[in-house]
């Protein structure tokens, strides 16, 4: 059965929440991001994953994340929080399925994942040499079936106007 996100994220945040149902998907605007981690463990604790993580900027270039969670169930949980200076608690360590995601926005758009665990390579999406930060794409353009056809191009653009390695 589906949770009561209403009555659950009330209680966790100390005071009557507002839920929005946007085209088989519930919203919810996380004002304090220091509060991801207990959202998280409610997650976890129904059980429930977080399928992905789409960053995105406001209308005053502030960053923002957008949490997708699911529960096996029902329409998809999105949580939209604010990040200043691109730096937010990781929820790896109670919701496993949030590492992928984590890892690609680390590298992608050079985000900060507080006490996200290290691995043993320093890349694993984009080439060594290759600067951080350099592949910024939509979430409708990494769904897009010419996704790793549009992310190479600007990685060869790239590498084309520093003088990089060959792009062949």
């Amino acid at each position: 059965m589906y949770p009561d996100l209403k009555k659950e994220l009330s209680r966790i945040m100390g005071k009557e929440v507002e839920i929005v149902e946007d085209r088989d998907n519930l919203w919810f605007e996380l004002d304090d991001n220091s509060m991801i981690k207990d959202i998280a463990a409610f997650i976890a604790s129904y059980p429930g994953r977080c399928i992905t993580i789409s960053p995105t900027y406001d209308e005053n270039k502030s960053m923002e994340l957008v949490y997708h969670f699911d529960f096996y169930e029902g329409p998809i949980f999105c949580v939209q929080v604010r990040v200043p200076e691109k730096n937010i608690e990781s929820i790896t360590s109670i919701l496993r399925s949030a590492h992928w995601p984590e890892r690609e926005l680390t590298e992608t758009w050079e985000m900060t994942f507080e006490n996200l665990e290290s691995i043993r390579w320093e890349r694993f999406l984009i080439t060594q040499g290759v600067e951080k930060g350099v592949v910024y794409a939509s979430l409708s353009e990494t769904m897009n079936t010419n996704a790793s056809d549009i992310l190479w191009e600007r990685i060869k653009a790239y590498r084309a106007e520093v003088g990089g390695e060959n792009n062949e």
